[in-house]
């Protein structure tokens, strides 16, 4: 796709979102936000230290937000196109990416709701997607997810929400899509209790199953029951807080057969200001990998950002994350032991993420900013990287 067709698309959802707003007589809006930054890309590829090539790229990106609300229904539709025209890689100049969110929330009756969500994302070179895996192939790909959560209000403080989710990856070049293509469905069933106004408990039961396309020869697919309880608490109105906690079990083509887990996951905000947010939290399961063959990794994460209005015009926001995986060496999928280019063998890998941003807002509908983001993976299973991006740019609500 070039850029004419890009600019084409762009237009017609324009218009369309026109249409959406003209056609509704009440809480009728629609946003157009355009973006343009110069970047600098000290790794264009990922590649292991010693090896990193660098180049500046100009990035194009237009925002169109429609919303539609009605007596019970509730619309929201937003794509954003964009566009990399990279000064210095050889393989080509230009790179085009599309992001397509569209959430519908419906309400039968005050006691009966249906929330929708899918997200879409078509891009090339990806490096992190959702679910916080880290995806290094050097290819265009597909990712789809779509949400979909029934919430049935069984006493006023007690709610149970039924949700199912389907997850879709595809890559382009088949050498990379017949090992890391896959479909994600998950299940579940949350039941939350509202004790007092500061206190929310919560029992949950979730299934998952993924599937990767090709399993003639390796299979890495597997299956995941969790069963948990969670707290959700407002210490005070500057200090709110959750937490998960339970276990699982995940059940794989592997030599292990099955592995079972504790899990959790908990974070922290806290208001110091009304210009100021801190936020804090930590994980660790059972999740999916991009690393071939394995079935599985332990995952263990922490991040936390800060948020600081500095003054009425001026805007900080410095957020970090650290994420360390362990693989198991009977993890690996059954078959690919036949690969005499895999060796069978157990290793972890670290990741560390920072990113900073500086906003300047010069007008109502104008901003200038500034920002940094840097990644470094330590891996005992893949090469190791590190990547720094600084970039200044201008964005603009039409």
């Amino acid at each position: 796709m070039n850029w004419k067709t890009c600019l084409c698309a762009s237009i017609a959802v324009l218009f369309a979102l026109q249409g959406i707003v003209l056609a509704q007589s009440e809480g009728r809006s629609y946003q157009l936000v355009n973006r343009l930054r110069l970047e600098f890309d000290d790794n264009i590829r990922e590649e292991i230290k010693g090896e990193e090539d660098e180049s500046v790229k100009v990035i194009e990106e237009i925002e169109f937000i429609g919303n539609m609300s009605l007596e019970q229904t509730f619309i929201s539709l937003r794509y954003k196109p964009g566009f990399v025209y990279w000064f210095d890689r050889d393989e080509d100049n230009e790179d085009i990416h599309h992001d397509l969110d569209f959430i519908l929330n419906h309400e039968f009756t005050p006691r009966l709701s249906l929330g929708v969500k899918e997200s879409l994302r078509i891009a090339e070179l990806p490096e992190l997607i959702e679910r916080d895996t880290t995806i290094r192939q050097e290819n265009d790909y597909t990712y789809n997810t779509v949400n979909g959560t029934l919430s049935v209000t069984l006493r006023p403080e007690t709610r149970l929400d039924i949700a199912g989710r389907h997850i879709l990856l595809r890559y382009d070049e088949d050498e990379i899509a017949d090992v890391q293509d896959y479909d994600i469905l998950v299940g579940g069933l949350t039941l939350r209790n509202q004790f007092v106004p500061e206190t929310a408990v919560l029992a949950e039961l979730r299934a998952e199953s993924i599937e990767y396309e090709n399993t003639d020869v390796v299979d890495r697919g597997s299956d995941t029951v969790q069963v948990g309880l969670g707290l959700e608490q407002m210490f005070s109105p500057a200090l709110l807080g959750s937490a998960r906690a339970g276990y699982m079990n995940k059940d794989m083509e592997t030599e292990s057969g099955s592995e079972s887990s504790p899990y959790g996951e908990a974070s922290l905000t806290f208001l110091p200001s009304p210009a100021t947010r801190i936020s804090l939290g930590a994980s660790f399961a059972l999740m999916e990998t991009d690393i071939y063959p394995y079935s599985n990794q332990e995952r263990t994460r922490f991040f936390a950002s800060i948020a600081h209005d500095v003054t009425a015009r001026i805007s900080a926001y410095v957020s970090t994350a650290f994420t360390s995986s362990d693989y198991d060496a009977d993890d690996i999928a059954s078959g690919a032991e036949e690969d005499m280019l895999l060796l069978a063998t157990s290793g972890s890998e670290d990741i560390v993420q920072v990113s900073a941003r500086l906003t300047y807002q010069v007008t109502k509908s104008n901003w200038l900013e500034t920002g940094w983001q840097y990644s470094d993976v330590d891996s005992e299973l893949r090469g190791d990287y590190e990547r720094n991006r600084i970039h200044v740019g201008w964005k603009v609500q039409l």
